[in-house]
């Protein structure tokens, strides 16, 4: 994948997520799943009206644990703050979509109820299907992203 087709697959998930969220609040943020997930994390933070944005580190499967870094110690927020703001969750690409489940049972675990999900490449074949996605891939074929 070129620079150029990830700048597209990124504003079709912009436009999307514009139509879809219609505004952005201000206790809404937005989680970048560690590493793939992060270097959207962080155009979406700008361009969805400078958000705060989260790194989510996952530990060992077994663990079910992980580890947060960012703008915001969102562990520690108000339950009032994770039940009305909205967690935008993104990863680049959604393959087997295990990294998506066990982040999205974490942060159930850790209280936020709007949780909505991203990803540039959404594998047809996932077990776990994003809510906003670049595009799908009915391919078993291996995404080389650009920055790899």
């Amino acid at each position: 994948m070129s620079w150029e087709d990830y700048a597209r697959l990124e504003q079709n998930i912009v436009e999307s997520l514009r139509e879809g969220f219609r505004w952005i609040a201000s206790n809404d943020i937005i989680i970048g799943i560690y590493r793939g997930g992060i270097i959207l994390a962080r155009s979406l933070a700008s361009k969805l009206g400078k958000l705060p944005m989260v790194i989510m580190k996952l530990c060992k499967e077994s663990d079910k644990t992980c580890n947060f870094f960012g703008d915001i110690g969102i562990i520690h927020l108000h339950e009032n703050q994770k039940h009305k703001g909205r967690v935008l969750l993104v990863d680049d690409i959604a393959d087997s979509g295990k990294t998506f489940a066990r982040a999205r049972a974490l942060l159930d675990n850790h209280g936020f109820t709007n949780v909505i999900t991203a990803t540039i490449i959404q594998k047809q074949s996932a077990a776990f299907l994003t809510d906003y996605h670049g595009m799908i891939d009915e391919t078993s074929d291996w995404i080389r992203f650009p920055w790899e």
